[in-house]
């Protein structure tokens, strides 16, 4: 299988984090490792985008307070 995102908004310290710390809380609550590699896509790139609008630096990192509503 594969996941894309059709928007980038450029590269974000910690994204990758973000993933796999979404990815591996998806596979712990029971969901399949491809419904979470998906989940845990949508939502990091959720984040990219609202970091982006929002101007905060790259280096900085993505804006993960913003996500706990798509998480719970």
């Amino acid at each position: 299988f594969s996941v894309s995102e059709k928007e980038s908004y450029g590269a974000y310290c910690g994204t990758g984090d973000v993933f796999a710390s979404l990815l591996s809380g998806a596979v712990t609550n029971g969901m399949s490792f491809e419904d979470g590699v998906k989940f845990a896509s949508k939502i990091t790139c959720q984040g990219v985008k609202e970091s982006a609008e929002m101007g905060i630096d790259k280096l900085e990192g993505i804006a993960v307070d913003r996500l706990i509503r798509s998480i719970i």
